[in-house]
């Protein structure tokens, strides 16, 4: 997302690795706001968060063609303030984790909860609700087995967790000997390791200095990867 004001309807955009060549992806609805937020496997789509100012009705998950914005989709309803955020597609491009907020103001990333629904809008359900504090970041398992999340932000204590798609087999993966704050778990590119940024505080809105560690997929084997003196998060890992 470009910093600054946007004239809307608001979206994102791509650049190249070395960072530079800024382009904005296209929109083809002159009210709706799209907000990037997951590539499909095969690169050709990206979900959106979506959401139009004149008309709270329209609020959901929408998915359209990368290479022009056509073909659009309307993944999830979610009429009124309240967001749907997509944030990863299943490994066979079939179907998507989304965060449902639980507040007006979806950066709050308090009080929501965790879904998956079919990218056509079928079989919407809950995997991990309030009761488990998930914050809004999930990334699926390379076998689709596991979904991988950690708890939100100014919960009592974080940990690592993992739900099968279908909501069962919750399992606590991780949590820090010292009483750290993971954040943003990723997937290795083979599934093997996990990687993510380990706060001093539950709060990272105040973007402490932190670093970057690994475990093992099973939980083990804590590895320091980085101890930059700044604030880290939302990580990919590529071969």
């Amino acid at each position: 997302m470009p910093g600054g004001d946007t004239t809307p309807p608001v979206t994102g955009g791509t650049i190249n690795l070395n960072g530079g060549h800024f382009q904005r992806l296209k929109l083809t609805d002159p009210t709706l706001n799209l907000i990037p937020q997951a590539w499909s496997p095969d690169g050709s789509r990206i979900a959106f968060e979506g959401w139009d100012d004149s008309d709270p009705g329209r609020t959901g998950v929408y998915t359209a063609r990368a290479s022009d914005g056509g073909a659009r989709v309307r993944v999830t309803s979610r009429p009124g303030l309240s967001h749907d955020m997509p944030l990863d597609y299943s490994p066979n491009g079939k179907w998507l984790v989304f965060y449902r907020s639980a507040t007006v103001n979806p950066d709050a990333q308090i009080g929501g909860s965790l879904w998956v629904v079919g990218v056509d809008g079928s079989d919407a359900h809950q995997v991990a609700g309030p009761t488990n504090q998930p914050a809004p970041w999930a990334r699926w398992s390379k076998d689709s087995r596991r979904i991988l999340f950690a708890n939100e932000r100014t919960a009592s204590s974080g940990a690592l967790w993992t739900v099968a798609p279908d909501g069962t087999q919750l399992t606590k993966l991780f949590s820090d000997a010292q009483g750290r704050f993971p954040l943003a778990p990723t997937w290795s590119p083979d599934g093997s390791h996990i990687i993510f940024a380990l706060d001093p505080t539950n709060d990272e809105f105040a973007h402490p200095d932190n670093g970057l560690y690994t475990i093992t997929a099973q939980g083990a084997d804590l590895r320091l990867v980085n101890r930059s003196q700044d604030f880290k998060r939302q990580l990919e890992w590529w071969r």
